[in-house]
């Protein structure tokens, strides 16, 4: 199991990014490696050849570095690309708003209490986002991502009211990856689609002087941010959401 550690993260390079760039720098080599062999008693007509054998094995090298262990920067690490995108992107976001925040590594976990203690925050001040869907007509539906305390339960009654749906329930996995760019269980208490609103329930944010914690993104990262600071950032709608 990973130990806790903090670290402080100003910018990240997406691993795409790093993996994509390898492969294609050392594809290139090996064109470029190829094109530089000497010709021996080779005729004009047979240099398109020799182009196109540098080219194929170029390609090939690509795909085979392309399936490699050493390009997976994370293979451990249970969080997709997606994910680590969505880190950068939140991570991003708090420096160029000069929040107050830290970040704390840890073991890959998603379960509130479970997190709680790998990261070492309460379970009051740890905050849990839920996507659901609210069906306001039989052509339309809007999604709402519910922020609260770990320790609270959603109230879907005033969901309903709130939102003037006929029904409200739990999104599907597939949706919330699709409008978060998450896995269940790392979505954080921020919306960066248009298509998805949030409301956050007053006891989590009540002392604005407070951290509050919750998963960043990926399973193995976790955020502590000053309340006043996500209340500013975030501009919420409050109201009570929980039972």
């Amino acid at each position: 199991m990973l130990e806790k550690k903090v670290i402080f993260k100003k910018s990240s390079l997406p691993s795409g990014i790093v993996r994509n760039t390898t492969v294609m720098t050392l594809a290139t080599f090996s064109l470029s490696n190829a094109m530089d062999l000497p010709a021996i008693d080779q005729s004009e007509q047979d240099k398109p050849r020799t182009v196109l054998a540098a080219a194929s094995a170029a390609a090939s090298a690509a795909d085979f570095l392309a399936s490699q262990d050493i390009t997976k920067e994370l293979k451990d690490v249970p969080s997709s690309s997606a994910s680590t995108d969505s880190f950068d992107r939140l991570v991003h976001l708090l420096n160029d708003q000069k929040a107050h925040f830290r970040v704390v590594e840890h073991a890959a976990e998603g379960q509130c209490d479970k997190v709680a203690a790998l990261r070492g925050s309460s379970i009051e001040q740890s905050a849990k986002a839920i996507l659901v869907s609210a069906e306001i007509t039989k052509k339309q539906k809007d999604y709402y991502l519910l922020v609260l305390a770990a320790h609270q339960k959603v109230d879907f009654d005033k969901i309903k009211a709130i939102t003037n749906a006929k029904s409200v329930h739990m999104s599907q996995p597939v949706k919330a990856q699709e409008l978060t760019g998450c896995v269940m269980g790392s979505i954080p208490p921020f919306t960066f689609h248009p298509q998805l609103k949030m409301i956050v329930d007053p006891v989590l944010i009540a002392d604005k002087a407070m951290e509050m914690a919750f998963n960043a993104g990926r399973l193995d990262r976790s955020i502590f941010l000053r309340v006043e600071d996500y209340i500013a950032i975030t501009k919420p709608t409050i109201k009570s959401i929980s039972q």
